[in-house]
């Protein structure tokens, strides 16, 4: 008997130890209905708009992937990219992680900060930007923040905010590992959201539930209906080679611009800033001083090696030059009608250079930028790098427009593209410091 016992906690062991280096693979049911009017007093009723389909979800250690047989879209953990593949036209889309939750990170807060705005002004009724509903959305917590307390008859574990439903949820299900149990979380934040509460008793409950109601809160009111159809342990061998079997990246806009940069080799990168110190030289040697100085800066800006002591056999000679003392009074206009002065001295000056115009180009879109005109100062960035991909300040600049409005994978994507060219420039520390702040403040998304 004792052999046959000792026998059965070995066939036990080796299969709990199978089960934790296995991928999880769910198949649902789902059912998403939303409501076209605006607002937030609605739940059910009312215009709306109900699509239905088969959620393929496969969750491992490092990655989650979500399809619904058109759109499909892979979250690689150990590298942070976020692949977006559309059957239909058989493209695919890249994205940063962390883009991801940095735009989860900057709207959760916007959203608390306009809710508290809109309470001192009194508003009545049901506020857009409610705290708990916003929490829910994006599952984060904030400051202060009240727990929410579930309900429980017979099967069901329900969470009400108000009169407003949150979650349905059965509590009988597939029952999984602690270790599988965070994978599935992972899936339940980037997927649906849910309340941090939620979260931590989905964690208790360890199941991947059979059924699932899920309602969010944001201009629209939407209803995820999820009905488990399968769950089973799969053997880890998934490869993102097979994943993107049959597809072409998706190439417009600022994508296109990125992968040309992208596409130069650390030699090429190296010859394009050679090339400027050299033009640099020629224009300087032959007294064309504007036009030197103007790609001085370029080559300072692409390649973080520019020194005063580049610049010390020009001194006098800058000093003495109406362009170059034009130009000064352009770069750091002390207000807004300064400013607005500053972008017409920097459009007339264009005229008096060949070479140096891109320079001019990127001070004036700073200045758009800084008087809150993104969209010019982006068509200008775009000028430039259009004619110079190896312009590194341009990359960190048009990412930092992108990121003051929200356009989170676009702004990682010309960060990105600007640290592929040269990583230890000096104008991205901002830009690591802000991925080590989401990374050790999120840890639960990564």
């Amino acid at each position: 008997m004792r052999r046959l016992l000792n026998l059965l906690v070995a066939v036990a062991a080796l299969g709990s130890a199978t089960v934790c280096f296995a991928d999880l693979t769910a198949v649902f049911d789902v059912s998403i209905s939303r409501t076209s009017a605006p607002g937030l007093n609605l739940t059910k009723g009312g215009p709306e708009k109900t699509t239905k389909s088969q959620l393929t979800v496969r969750l491992g250690k490092d990655y989650l992937l979500f399809d619904d047989g058109e759109d499909a879209v892979l979250i690689d953990l150990h590298s942070r990219l976020v692949t977006n593949r559309t059957r239909k036209d058989a493209k695919y889309s890249e994205s940063s992680l962390l883009a991801r939750i940095g735009f989860i990170s900057a709207e959760f807060n916007n959203r608390l900060m306009q809710a508290g705005l809109l309470t001192k002004l009194g508003v009545k009724g049901d506020n857009p930007m409610d705290k708990v509903l916003t929490e829910h959305l994006f599952s984060l917590r904030a400051p202060g923040s009240a727990p929410l307390k579930a309900r429980v008859v017979g099967m069901t574990e329900s969470w009400q905010h108000g009169d407003k439903p949150l979650l349905a949820s059965e509590t009988e299900g597939f029952q999984l590992t602690a270790e599988e149990t965070q994978i599935f979380l992972r899936f339940l934040r980037h997927r649906l959201g849910l309340h941090p509460d939620i979260i931590a008793a989905c964690a208790k409950r360890a199941i991947i539930p059979n059924r699932m109601e899920v309602y969010r809160y944001d201009m629209k009111v939407e209803h995820d209906s999820l009905r488990l159809v399968n769950a089973q342990r799969v053997p880890d061998s998934f490869d993102r080679k097979s994943f993107l079997a049959n597809t072409t990246l998706k190439l417009e806009g600022i994508t296109a611009l990125s992968e040309k940069a992208q596409s130069l080799t650390a030699a090429n990168f190296q010859a394009a800033c050679a090339r400027l110190k050299s033009d640099t030289i020629a224009q300087r040697d032959a007294d064309n001083t504007f036009e030197a100085f103007l790609l001085f800066m370029e080559y300072g800006l692409c390649s973080d090696q520019l020194q005063p002591a580049d610049l010390a056999s020009m001194k006098d000679s800058i000093q003495q030059n109406p362009d170059c003392l034009k130009l000064f009074s352009c770069l750091m206009p002390a207000n807004k009608e300064a400013a607005e002065q500053a972008i017409k001295d920097l459009q007339t000056l264009e005229a008096r250079t060949k070479r140096g115009k891109r320079s001019l180009k990127v001070f004036r879109a700073n200045n758009l930028g800084q008087l809150g005109h993104s969209d010019e100062a982006k068509a200008l960035f775009i000028e430039v790098l259009t004619e110079n991909p190896a312009h590194v300040g341009a990359w960190k600049d048009l990412g930092d427009l992108f990121y003051n409005d929200y356009e989170m994978a676009t702004a990682w994507r010309c960060w990105d593209t600007g640290r592929h060219l040269l990583p230890t420039h000096k104008n991205f520390q901002p830009v690591y410091e802000l991925e080590k702040k989401l990374v050790a403040k999120y840890p639960e998304f990564l």
